[in-house]
């Protein structure tokens, strides 16, 4: 009798939310539904980089629906400014017996700042002052004829699959707060 009572009292909890791990309290103030997302800077040397992500960005501000994404002069209420600021290519793992790297990893990170433009105050900025982590998303491809047998891929594919990741990432962090 005492674990039936356990469990639904395990159940209800869950049932209410109580079960959750993550808040799910918006970042952005309730009044906010239109916001502008400008060209992206890029302080990398890949080419198009801030361009690919600005545009997956603003399409996966546009297929989440919650926001409107506006230029500019079409009276944003909130405006997000973000950076390219690393495109890394790092080896992750070498053929033992030619050296010659086999696996690779990509790593971009941004710096990001949204702003209330009615008030003209930081709703919220990453990396954080308290957290100066970079907001940064990875991803891994393997050279053709890989020791691993791994299904090869190419570092254009893989950039791609690392923006719109990125984008991803970037429309949840404004929309959730994470």
């Amino acid at each position: 009798m005492k674990g039936v009572r356990l469990m639904a009292a395990a159940a209800l909890a869950l049932a209410s939310g109580g079960g959750c791990l993550y808040d799910s309290e918006q970042s952005l103030p309730a009044n906010i539904k239109r916001i502008a997302v400008p060209a992206m800077k890029n302080e990398t040397s890949i080419f198009q980089l801030d361009t690919d992500l600005t545009e997956a960005t603003r399409a996966k501000f546009l297929i989440d629906g919650r926001l409107q994404v506006v230029d500019p002069d079409q009276m944003p209420q909130a405006e997000l400014s973000c950076g390219v600021v690393q495109y890394a290519k790092e080896p992750a793992a070498f053929d033992q017996q030619t050296n010659r790297v086999q696996h690779w990893r990509l790593r971009l990170q941004v710096k990001m700042l949204c702003t209330d433009l009615s008030t003209k105050a930081v709703i919220w900025r990453e990396p954080a002052d308290v957290q100066p982590v970079p907001f940064e998303t990875t991803t891994e491809y393997y050279e053709p004829g890989n020791a691993q047998g791994m299904v090869a891929g190419t570092e254009e594919a893989s950039r791609k699959t690392l923006v719109d990741e990125m984008a991803r990432r970037i429309v949840r962090r404004t929309i959730d707060g994470w």
